[in-house]
C-alpha cells in the first residue's frame, strides 16, 4: 500500500489513505461533506471509508474555521463532524497510529456503525512532519 498519509503542497491537500481503492472506479463514489474543505471517498458495495482529503490546513482555512470544524489546542486534535450527533465518546476505528509521533486518526461511529466523524489527535504534530511548516 502507498503511503498512507500523503500531502500536496499545489492544492494544499492532506490526504489519508484508509483503504486501498478498487481498481474499478465505478465501485467508489465520493462526497463533500464540509464544502471546500472535506472529501471522502467511499466503496459504492460496502460504504467502507477508503479516503479522506481536507484541504486548506496549511492556510488555515483562510481564516476561520468551517462549520463543522473544531480544534482543541490542548490536546492537539482536530474534529471533522459529520454529523450533528458525532460524539468522542461513542464508538471509533482506529484508521490510523503512529506511536513515534504519537498521531492518530480514529473514525467515529453512530450506535448502528455510520460514520458521524473523524478525531485527528496530534494534528500539529503531523502537519509538521508530513507539510513541514
Amino acid at each position: 500500500m502507498k503511503d498512507q498519509i500523503t500531502y500536496d503542497s499545489a492544492s494544499d491537500t492532506l490526504t489519508f489513505h484508509i483503504e486501498e481503492l478498487p481498481e474499478d472506479t465505478m465501485k467508489i463514489i465520493t462526497s463533500q461533506p464540509i464544502e471546500f474543505v472535506l472529501d471522502v471517498t467511499l466503496h459504492l458495495y460496502t460504504g467502507a471509508l477508503l479516503e479522506f482529503d481536507i484541504r486548506g490546513l496549511k492556510d488555515g482555512f483562510d481564516g476561520e474555521i468551517p462549520e463543522g470544524i473544531e480544534y482543541d489546542p490542548d490536546t492537539d486534535t482536530l474534529y471533522l463532524h459529520l454529523h450533528p450527533d458525532d460524539n468522542s465518546d461513542g464508538m471509533c476505528d482506529m484508521a490510523y497510529h503512529d506511536v513515534e509521533k504519537n498521531v492518530l486518526v480514529m473514525l467515529n461511529r453512530s450506535n448502528v456503525g455510520n460514520l458521524t466523524g473523524i478525531e485527528i489527535v496530534g494534528i500539529e504534530t503531523l502537519l509538521e512532519t508530513v507539510i513541514d511548516i
